[in-house]
C-alpha cells in the first residue's frame, strides 16, 4: 500500500502482545459453544467462493422491517468477510 496508493508505513511494528491485547476473545463465545455443543446453524447464504454466512441472533422478530434491514447488513458484512478471506477483495478490479 505504500508504494502503489501512498499510504504511509507505521510509525513502528505492531507485536503480537499488542495484538492480543486488542482481540477481546469473549466476543467469540457463540462460536465457542456452537463447536463445544457441536450445534449446526441453518446457512443464510452461501458466496460465490464458497464461504457461508450463517444464522444468527438477532433482538429483532423474523418478518420485520428492522429484521430485514439487520439480515441485509449482516449478509453485506459477511460477504465482505468472505471476500477477505478468499483474496478476492484483494483483487485491483474488486466492488
Amino acid at each position: 500500500l505504500t508504494t502503489k496508493c501512498g499510504v504511509p508505513a507505521p510509525p513502528k511494528r505492531i507485536t503480537q502482545k499488542v495484538v492480543n491485547d486488542f482481540i477481546d476473545t469473549g466476543l467469540q463465545h457463540n462460536k465457542k459453544e456452537r463447536e463445544k455443543g457441536n450445534t449446526a446453524q441453518r446457512v443464510l447464504n452461501t458466496f460465490d467462493n464458497g464461504c457461508t454466512a450463517n444464522e444468527y441472533d438477532s433482538d429483532f422478530r423474523e418478518g420485520t422491517a428492522e429484521h430485514a434491514h439487520e439480515e441485509s447488513m449482516y449478509l453485506k458484512a459477511m460477504k465482505i468477510f468472505c471476500d477477505f478471506k478468499s483474496g478476492e477483495a484483494y483483487k485491483s478490479d474488486y466492488e
